[in-house]
């Protein structure tokens, strides 16, 4: 028994090394006779380990073996990437030649001539109106005599039409292609057929699932008119237009393709609702706002319209109350653009001044694209203020009430993603202020700020951020200052982080931050993901503020270093950080506790 039983081990291990196969350590890979791919692309579609001088240095990693299956898989791959270029016939061989424990690989590739294509033709039966469609599109000379069959090429002539008769009034195209060969050697006639063709207007318009907002509001941002020739884009500008109402969770456009009659088709407008009461509660702490509490109340659909109440109310140190009633009047003149009225009572407390607030904010906004928008603001307001100063220069700084009625012209752009923990994009806004416009208004002053910010992501879960942001303030018509509350101020948790809140710049005869006219900032962080939720920040802050936005000087720069901790939450970034001011005479360590990104 015992016999058997060896002998049995002895045949499984020699039909084992019979048939094992022989890895490959791969040296380096050579190319020879390509001319039209470059040696970098086809290692790219090769893809196999090699022993490159990096790899030597990293004596310590294993380079990974390969089977000649492997090797026979890559070569198939590379054939595939030459054909789909128009190579049909291309030829590849490899051979092996052994140096120790290594291999190096030769490639032998014999290109041969490319596959062109002879003539194209276009095959839609008697539907006449598609001969126009094509002659007017242009598409005809999307791929051209004599031109090399490519298979990306091709694939995209067939999708660039299916688009062409969606957009023409063909709800549902069907096309496909045939290649055949030529008389000519090398050369095939590429015929696209065309089915399905059945031109048709829109016909019934419906809406489904919505209670609260009444049809007409839907069908009055709707780009679908009973009659109009069918669009594919109409659907899609359709479901943008309603969808940014606010008031749906999703928008779907349906054709019933099934419904086509006397060459109108029957449309769908599928709604569902979002609640009409949303109420967002808010507690949380911070080492600059201490203690906060919110509370935020919507109510959608206010009236039956487009249009969206938000009551807001908020305490925290730095502002003990904070009240506002947000009436938004969504398509206000077109779909893409809102009306928003805002009165608001409020309180701050900052180090040199406390002063209360209230007035009301006039907004028009128009998004200029998905990820563009422009808006105009008007703000009257009347405030209260109280120095915490004994003596301060500015006299006119006393305590009163005073008003302040003031325009601004604002556009942005941000298409970072994602949000509130931007991983790549760019983003740019810049604002300007004229303020003193009547309605005995004290101060008068313009003012503009502009902010970039760049997101991109290098490797391995590294994030590398920066962001620009400068101002200035002039006070004009005979002023001489501008209010202090209004003024630019640096240092704090969003800011230049080697300082606390408002304490870089200029400050009065008690030390107190007065904020100045010239201001300009810059950071940048490098992002890196440690495990789960967690992630290690190291970042270099810079920045100032001047009393007069004609003293900014680049050279009088503060600058501030440090690392910080992320915990990735679904109401965004908690954010612990510790910064240290570099060339400065101030060496204390300032910790920064709160809630979202620094930029």
């Amino acid at each position: 028994m015992i016999n058997k039983i060896l002998f049995s081990f002895l045949i499984c291990l020699f039909l084992s090394a019979l048939f094992a196969q022989d890895d490959w350590l791969i040296r380096k890979i050579d190319v020879t006779h390509n001319h039209v791919i470059s040696n970098s692309q086809i290692q790219k579609q090769l893809d196999l380990p090699q022993r490159t001088f990096l790899k030597k240095l990293s004596f310590w990693k294993k380079q990974r073996k390969v089977t000649e299956g492997e090797i026979l898989n890559a070569i198939e791959r590379l054939k595939n990437f030459y054909q789909k270029d128009g190579y049909l016939f291309v030829e590849i061989n490899y051979e092996r030649k052994k140096i120790n424990k290594y291999s190096d690989l030769q490639i032998f590739i014999e290109e041969n001539n490319p596959v062109l294509i002879e003539q194209i033709n276009f095959s839609y039966g008697s539907v006449h109106d598609v001969e126009t469609i094509l002659e007017e599109s242009g598409l005809r000379e999307f791929i051209t005599q004599n031109e090399k069959f490519k298979d990306e090429k091709v694939l995209k002539l067939k999708s660039l039409l299916v688009q062409l008769l969606l957009e023409n009034g063909y709800p549902d195209p069907q096309i496909d292609f045939n290649i055949s060969k030529s008389d000519s050697s090398q050369k095939v006639n590429l015929t696209y057929f065309m089915d399905n063709l059945v031109k048709v207007s829109y016909g019934n318009i419906a809406i489904k699932g919505n209670d609260r907002v009444r049809d007409k509001i839907i069908l009055k941002y709707s780009e679908l008119k009973s009659g109009q020739s069918y669009r594919q884009s109409d659907l899609v500008s359709t479901q943008r237009r309603i969808q940014q109402l606010s008031l749906f969770q999703y928008v779907t456009i349906r054709a019933d393709l099934n419904g086509i009659h006397n060459q109108t088709i029957p449309m769908e407008i599928i709604v569902k609702e979002l609640p009409a009461d949303f109420i967002k509660v808010g507690v949380g702490y911070g080492l600059e706002d201490r203690f906060r509490l919110s509370l935020t109340y919507t109510r959608r659909g206010f009236l039956r319209g487009a249009r969206n109440l938000t009551f807001f109310a908020k305490h925290s140190y730095l502002e003990p109350y904070h009240f506002s009633l947000t009436l938004n009047q969504k398509a206000f003149i077109n779909p893409f653009s809102s009306f928003i009225i805002n009165p608001y009572l409020k309180k701050e407390n900052e180090s040199a001044y406390k002063i209360n607030r209230y007035g009301l904010n006039l907004t028009f906004q128009q998004n200029l694209g998905m990820y563009s928008n422009m808006f105009s603001n008007y703000r009257f307001e009347k405030n209260y203020i109280v120095l915490k100063m004994e003596d301060y220069e500015e006299a006119d700084l006393d305590t009163e009430y005073y008003n302040r009625s003031s325009i601004s012209l604002g556009a942005s752009f941000d298409n970072s993603l994602p949000f509130s923990f931007p991983e790549k994009g760019f983003a740019i806004s810049t604002i300007g202020t004229l303020s003193g416009l009547g309605f005995n208004s004290r101060y008068h002053y313009i003012q503009s700020i502009v902010e970039v910010k760049k997101f991109q992501s290098l490797w391995s879960g590294l994030v590398i951020g920066g962001r620009v942001k400068l101002g200035f303030m002039k006070p004009i018509w005979n002023d001489l200052y501008t209010p202090i509350e209004d003024r630019f101020y640096a240092g704090g948790s969003n800011s230049v982080r080697g300082w606390s809140r408002g304490e870089l710049g200029p400050k009065s005869s008690e030390d107190l931050p007065v904020g100045g006219d010239g201001y300009f900032e810059s950071s940048v962080e490098f992002r890196q993901h440690i495990w789960s939720i967690f992630y290690g920040v190291a970042f270099l802050d810079m920045g100032n503020v001047w009393a007069k936005y004609d003293e900014v000087s680049l050279n009088e720069l503060e600058y501030a270093g440090g690392l910080g901790i992320r915990v990735r939450t679904p109401i965004g970034p908690i954010r612990l950080d510790t910064a240290q001011p570099i060339n400065s005479k101030i060496k204390r360590i300032q910790v920064h506790l709160s809630i979202g990104q620094a930029f």
